[in-house]
This record gives structure tokens, sequence and C-alpha cells, in this order.
């Protein structure tokens, strides 16, 4: 499966976002988890933001939003983010001692910045210390991220800037399976699992026993492929 383009409106939930709201997390949680790199002297501020929101364009994941309605909560997808994605900070000589500091500080304003409902969940600072190495700080909700993910977004992030940066498109490789399509394979997945554990009660009961919610049949081939497929476009 390929994305053919951008993708915007209602996605299933992930059996991990309904993990996470079974054990009692609510949108404005501040979830996040947050990494920092080291940036070349001179970084661009327009061409970052270039290359985050086509990172943010690419990757359906990254722009969904958890919007309450009748049944409890549904899963969105936001076309586009209007508001600057990246914001930047000067940090002069004599506060250098004191950067690591400096960095909790500014991942703390930008973690309570973040929120499930209004977005965006991905937020990146620039820590500039002029003639000398910056720092990168990139905070993103544990609602569409984990250590796997992480590796895909710094990868495509570095490949985007890159490309911005040289006057180019920004092209970025052909994703195997959608997001959304991801997410069907992994609910009909659970579906199957559950179907297949009610009969086997039943079939323990001599039919006496009662099943557990089922729903239709999958191809377990199909979600093992896509998990496949995914890990690849992570890279070595």
């Amino acid at each position: 499966m390929t994305s053919l383009g951008p993708v915007a409106g209602g996605v299933p939930l992930m059996p991990s976002h309904r993990l996470w709201l079974e054990r009692g997390f609510q949108p404005g949680y501040p979830l996040v988890s947050w990494q920092v790199l080291e940036t070349i002297p001179g970084l661009d501020p327009a061409t970052l933001e270039e290359a985050v929101r086509a990172v943010l364009l690419h990757h359906e994941g990254l722009r969904l939003r958890l919007l309450p309605d009748s049944s409890g909560w549904r899963v969105s997808e936001a076309a586009d983010q209007v508001d600057p994605l990246v914001s930047r900070v000067d940090v002069p000589p004599e506060a250098e001692d004191e950067l690591a500091a400096r960095l909790q500080e500014e991942a703390r304003s930008m973690r309570a910045g973040i929120d499930l409902e209004r977005g965006p969940l991905v937020r990146v600072r620039h820590l500039d210390l002029g003639s000398r190495r910056g720092r990168l700080l990139l905070v993103v909700h544990h609602f569409v991220n984990d250590a796997l993910s992480t590796q895909i977004l710094l990868k495509d992030l570095s490949a985007a800037y890159e490309r911005a940066l040289a006057g180019l498109e920004v092209v970025l490789p052909r994703q195997t399976t959608s997001y959304p399509r991801y997410a069907e394979l992994l609910h009909d997945h659970v579906a199957q699992a559950r179907s297949r554990a009610g009969d086997r009660v039943l079939a323990a009961t001599g039919g006496r026993g009662r099943p557990v919610a089922g729903g239709d049949a999958v191809d377990g081939r199909q979600l093992r492929q896509a998990r496949r497929r995914r890990r690849r476009d992570a890279g070595p």
C-alpha cells in the first residue's frame, strides 16, 4: 500500500490509543517525548520551518487530533497546520554553561503548549548559540510517537532540511502503508483475534460459553507485511 497524497478526516482508533484512553489519560495530559540534536551554526529558520511542514504533511499520524463525540472520542487528521511549527531562542554566550537546565526549561514550556484536541502534536525549537553549534529541541506527543517513529521522523527531517536548503523540492520516500490503512489493519486484526478467542471458548464449553465480541476476518499476513514495510522505512 502507498499513500498517494495528503490525507485528512476521520481514522480508526489504534489499539494503543484505546489503551491510552482506558488508562485515564485525557487530551490535555502532556505526555510527550523530546529529543535534542546539535545543529550547525547559521541554521536557517525558514528552511527548517519548510522541512518540518513537509514531514508533517508526509506522515499522517503526526497530524492526529483526538476529538470528543457522542460515543466518547474519535481520531481525526488535520489537513495542515497554519501556525508556525518552529520557534527560535537566542542563547547568549554567558548562558551556555547552563544549557542543560535551559533545555529542560524549554522542553517544559513546549510540552505545556501541546494539546491533543487543537494540535500541533509536534513542536520544534531552535536554541541559537551564535557562532557555536546550536541545539534543536523536538517535542512530540506520545499519542503519535514511539521509539521507532522517532527514528523515522529524525531521518526524514534531516533529509527534508538538506533538500530545502539546496533549493530543491522536498520529496520524501513514498510510504508503503498509509496511516489510515495501517490503523484499519490493526483494528481488524484485533477483532479477528477476539473472534478466535470466542470460538475457542465455545468449543471448550460445548457451546455453552459466551463468545468474545468478534469482527470481520482479516488476513494476518497483511498486517505482518505492513509492519515489516514500516520497519524498512525506518532504515538502518
